[in-house]
């Protein structure tokens, strides 16, 4: 079953979307919410909430509970407020909305210091944390030119047809992504007013770049106040984020750390072969759920 679900941050209005599996609450096991790196938004938790609610996250089915940031899918975008902070506030919104007593959190990339926020700012009810392959920074995008491409890319197409030469237009037109993109379409894409309009909110993130510049932050530190059971999900093919020192300050503050290498790039097998991920993930859920 899938529900959409609205929290309130502030008055900003934070877009999730749940899905639950069709067995009474007391044969399932603690939620699980995702938060998505970089651009993404709640439907990119599409990925995981088959293997949530059929039980192969772990071994009870569960709830997956996908967020959308502020100015990424249909959550508000204010005129400011782009900070770590205010996007773990966001994830607090949807929980509450939810109405979770006890949750995992499960951030990726981006989505990985916003979740390091709400674990030392705001963690009633947080029972486990998985961090996927990011370090424990919130860095200047500005500096690092990490949305530069992005921002330059169109943001509503005159047809699906369209959207998809484009989105396709280095890997190819072949029927096979002709599929994929059928699969993937309504993640990324909504149809509005005629037009094919894309979930990341162009404007929310020039603001979140522009924000960065003053409210990056080094979690590195305060590592040690983490006080749940904490799962780092490290890529081991392709290309990291995650340096020699990054990993070091996990292993040497977190009180109660498990790493696990996957044979993946940065995706961690996300939009290949999910099933790796799944298995470690479920690992810490069973603990949680014990």
């Amino acid at each position: 079953m899938r529900r959409t679900i609205w929290g309130d941050n502030g008055g900003v209005r934070i877009e999730a979307i749940e899905w639950s599996p069709q067995v009474e609450p007391s044969a399932q096991g603690v939620p699980l919410v995702f938060l998505a790196g970089g651009t993404g938004n709640a439907r990119s938790g599409e990925v995981h909430a088959p293997a949530a609610t059929s039980g192969r996250l772990g071994t009870r089915p569960r709830r997956l509970l996908g967020v959308s940031r502020r100015g990424m899918g249909l959550s508000d975008a204010p005129p400011s407020g782009f900070a770590p902070a205010d996007f773990a506030g966001d994830v607090r919104a949807a929980v509450a909305a939810a109405g979770y007593e006890r949750f995992a959190l499960f951030g990726h990339s981006m989505g990985v210091p916003i979740s390091i926020e709400l674990a030392l700012s705001d963690p009633g009810g947080l029972a486990g944390l998985a961090l996927g392959d990011a370090p424990a920074r919130y860095i200047d995008f500005k500096a690092d030119g990490t949305f530069d491409s992005i921002l330059s890319w169109p943001s509503d197409f005159a047809s699906w047809d369209e959207a998809f030469d484009w989105l396709f237009r280095n890997a190819g037109r072949t029927s096979a992504n002709r599929v994929l993109f059928e699969q993937i379409k309504r993640r990324e894409f909504t149809e509005r007013d005629g037009r094919i309009r894309s979930f990341v909110g162009r404007e929310a993130l020039v603001r979140t770049v522009e924000e960065s510049v003053t409210t990056h932050v080094d979690y590195r530190p305060r590592l040690g106040e983490i006080s749940c059971p904490v799962l780092l999900l490290v890529a081991s093919s392709g290309w990291s984020p995650m340096q020699p020192a990054d990993l070091a300050a996990y292993e040497d503050r977190v009180r109660d750390l498990a790493i696990a290498r996957l044979q993946s790039g940065h995706d961690l097998g996300q939009f290949s072969d999910a099933g790796p991920l799944h298995a470690e993930l479920g690992v810490l859920l069973d603990r949680i759920d014990g």
